[in-house]
């Protein structure tokens, strides 16, 4: 029964992805695994259906962290 699962280090190491990934990734329900004690059992089919869908991002969408492209066009005074 237990082969047919992976425990969060188990799924990073597959997927190329940190454990913390994994584990929010199952928390947000994009990954959907069991709860057990403190960790994590995802089944295997779960793992191999999102290595097969997953587009790795890495940081911020683009536009989305504040930008400071108005900060930088404004001009500055100059002091006298």
């Amino acid at each position: 029964m237990f082969r047919d699962f992976l425990t969060t280090a188990e799924a990073s190491s597959v997927l190329g992805l940190h454990t913390e990934t994994i584990k929010r990734l199952c928390r947000l329900t994009k990954l959907k695994g069991e709860k057990v004690n403190n960790g994590w059992l995802i089944p295997k089919t779960e793992i191999e259906a999102f290595a097969s869908t997953y587009n790795e991002t890495s940081g911020r969408p683009s536009g989305s962290n504040g930008s400071t492209d108005l900060a930088v066009s404004r001009s500055v005074p100059q002091r006298q």
